[in-house]
C-alpha cells in the first residue's frame, strides 16, 4: 500500500514537463541542430539534378502472375467476341461526316440562320394579318352592338 501513496499530480507534472516546449511553437519553424553557424546553405535548383540512370517504371502487368495473364487472355477474346482482327478505316463522305456529327462550315450556319429568320418573317406576316382579322371582326362586333344597343333604347321591355 506504500507503494501507491505516490502524489498522481507530480507525477504526471514531471512527466509531462517536456510537452509544453516541443507544443509551445509551430512545427518546422526552429532551427535544426544539425545546421551550424559556419555550414554554408546550399540552395539547390531543379535543372541542377543531374540523373544518369534511365527511368524504371515497374507496370502493374509484370507484376501479375500467369493465371492473370490466362485470365486476361480469356477476358479479351470475350470482350471482342465477332470483331475481325484486320480491320481497317473506312473511306466516309463529307455528307456522311456531317450526318454523323452534324458539323458544318460557317457559310451552312450562316445560310441555316437565314432560312430561319425568313421563317420567323412568314410567320409574323401571318400573325399580323390575323390580328387584323380580328380587329376588323371586334370593330364589326362594337358597331352592330351599339345599333342594337339604340334600337332597344326606343322600344321598352315589354314590347320585346
Amino acid at each position: 500500500m506504500a507503494e501507491h501513496d505516490v502524489d498522481l499530480f507530480d507525477v504526471c507534472k514531471n512527466n509531462f514537463a517536456h510537452l509544453e516546449s516541443i507544443f509551445s511553437s509551430p512545427p518546422f519553424l526552429k532551427p535544426s541542430i544539425d545546421l551550424m553557424d559556419d555550414q554554408k546553405v546550399v540552395k539547390l535548383c531543379i535543372d541542377d539534378i543531374d540523373i544518369d540512370e534511365p527511368l524504371c517504371v515497374s507496370s502493374s502487368s509484370e507484376m501479375m502472375g500467369k493465371n492473370d495473364t490466362k485470365d486476361r487472355g480469356t477476358e479479351r477474346e470475350r470482350l471482342f467476341e465477332g470483331a475481325s482482327t484486320d480491320s481497317q478505316p473506312e473511306l466516309r463522305t463529307a455528307n456522311e461526316i456531317k450526318a454523323k456529327y452534324r458539323k458544318e462550315d460557317v457559310s451552312a450556319v450562316a445560310a441555316r440562320a437565314k432560312d430561319k429568320l425568313i421563317q420567323r418573317q412568314e410567320k409574323l406576316e401571318r400573325l399580323d394579318e390575323r390580328t387584323a382579322e380580328l380587329q376588323s371582326g371586334a370593330e364589326n362586333f362594337a358597331s352592330m352592338a351599339s345599333e342594337l344597343a339604340k334600337q332597344m333604347e326606343k322600344r321598352k321591355w315589354w314590347n320585346v
